[in-house]
């Protein structure tokens, strides 16, 4: 399902379906335990330097109380916004996440 709405927008000029903000929320309040498992599944993909770096202009985001939880969630944020080789996947899970929320907030 996901496929098709991302070829979809493709060909409609729709780049990025999830603004950081969404990516945020969808990520911190459905997505804990697979951020987790995705960031240390891809983790050798950009240096430690560069995700502490990145992860300065997330601090809007992010809590101090979760530390491997921020690394993760920076993590995939960067890889998302940089389109990295896992962003198919990354935008597949967040798809997933997107349907969760829907499906709860009913």
């Amino acid at each position: 399902m996901s496929l098709i709405i991302r070829c979809y927008d493709y060909f409609n000029g729709v780049d990025d379906m999830f603004n950081r903000n969404e990516r945020m929320i969808l990520m911190k309040k459905y997505g804990k335990d697979e951020a987790l498992d995705l960031y240390n599944r891809y983790k050798q993909i950009i240096s430690s330097a560069l995700l502490r770096d990145y992860k300065q202009s997330l601090k809007h985001y992010l809590s101090d109380e979760s530390f491997p939880l921020d690394d993760a969630i920076a993590f995939l944020d960067y890889c998302y916004t940089f389109k990295k080789s896992n962003y198919d996947v990354i935008a597949d899970w967040l798809y997933t996440l997107r349907a969760i929320q829907m499906q709860l907030e009913k």
